[in-house]
């Protein structure tokens, strides 16, 4: 099982990111994790289910998170190493057991929630928005481990800090409103420009909608009437 980006497409979008953590909750959560290895910036994490109370044979799959390409379920590869980040991010994840996969609103980042020993909790986000990055955090939500530091305007995040999500600049298909469709609208000339620059969709899916529509990318807005 595996969901990885067409390269005729582009990266993944929101949407199919949607679809990955569904895919991924459904084959592994309630597993737990028996090792965890490197691939590059990658992180191959070894997800261990039990034979359960009948004393079935137990089940070996391998979970890879990459901060360029996505996450997909796959066999353990020949070949691999283990780094720094990668002994750290074992050190806390270990033995602990995946409890859900959920989204971040229809962004491009995955967020893996872990249950370890006591009242540990942890939280591994994978973030597939250039460059990329892989942040665990703790149960209050501070940085323990981070693949590579963020300083901008909006945002920092650096261990010991505090993670936030990145902001968002574009209107939800989940939560939109007919106000931020109008707004989204207004501030382009053309169909094409409002919808993509207002609506977090990526430009295939615009061109579809449109399409469906018998509308073009260079026609000219239409402001819904209130």
């Amino acid at each position: 099982m595996s969901l990885l980006p067409d390269k005729s497409k582009g990266s993944l979008s929101g949407l199919e990111f949607r679809v990955l953590s569904r895919e991924v909750s459904s084959a592994l959560a309630g597993t737990y994790v028996s090792n965890i290895y490197s691939i590059g910036d990658s992180q191959l994490l070894r997800m261990r289910r039990s034979g359960g109370a009948e004393g079935g044979e137990s089940t070996e799959v391998s979970l890879v998170i990459s901060p360029k390409l996505g996450a997909w379920i796959t066999e353990k590869p020949a070949r691999v190493e283990t780094t720094e980040f990668t002994t750290a991010l074992r050190s806390r994840l270990l033995r602990s057991r995946l409890q859900s996969v959920s989204q971040f609103d229809l962004d491009r980042v995955l967020t893996l929630e872990f249950e370890g020993k006591g009242d540990d909790r942890f939280k591994l986000v994978l973030e597939l928005m250039p460059p990329g990055n892989i942040v665990l955090t703790g149960p209050d939500g501070k940085i323990a481990l981070i693949l590579r530091d963020v300083k901008t305007e909006t945002r920092r995040l650096a261990q010991g800090y505090q993670y936030t999500p990145p902001a968002q600049t574009r209107a939800s298909l989940e939560t939109l409103t007919r106000e931020d469709l109008t707004k989204a609208l207004a501030k382009e000339k053309t169909l094409g420009r409002a919808l993509g620059r207002g609506l977090s969709i990526p430009r295939r899916y615009v061109d579809e909608m449109l399409a469906r529509l018998s509308r073009g990318q260079e026609d000219p807005t239409d402001i819904p009437e209130a």
